[in-house]
């Protein structure tokens, strides 16, 4: 949310979207993972950036990533106007070595700025956590 600067335009989450960079963090003697968190710890965060999703779109060269993308836009649109909910957030995670891209979205249900305030080291913040196990 703070990546997204929701706290100076709300309707950012239709026209944004974070672009994570990951890189593995395994050597040989890093041990076989046993649970979803041990699985984490073998990547890190090398870069995250907010990304126009009109500019974006176009450089990616999976048909089904972009459509899912314009369907999640469509879908974050549609439960705003609705009220069921504040709006999809998106997120592409790169896995470089693999030259990969998954596709994430959370869909936020309400939004306070003055509740939430905005964490303007939010990029810091993000690698800490991924580097102490937090999943994504």
């Amino acid at each position: 949310m703070s990546a997204l600067d929701l706290h100076m335009d709300e309707n950012r989450c239709f026209t944004h979207m974070l672009w994570v960079t990951a890189i593995e963090n395994m050597t040989a003697a890093t041990p076989k993972a046993t649970n979803s968190s041990d699985i984490v710890k073998y990547f890190r965060i090398k870069d995250a950036e907010v990304r126009l999703i009109t500019e974006l779109l176009p450089t990616l060269t999976d048909a089904g990533m972009r459509d899912a993308i314009n369907s999640s836009v469509e879908k974050s649109r549609a439960i705003r106007r609705s009220g069921e909910a504040f709006g999809i957030l998106i997120m592409i995670v790169y896995l470089e070595s693999l030259n990969l891209q998954h596709l994430m979205t959370d869909t936020l249900d309400r939004w306070d700025p003055v509740n939430l305030p905005r964490e303007k080291e939010w990029k810091t913040q993000l690698k800490l956590l991924i580097d102490r196990g937090a999943a994504l």
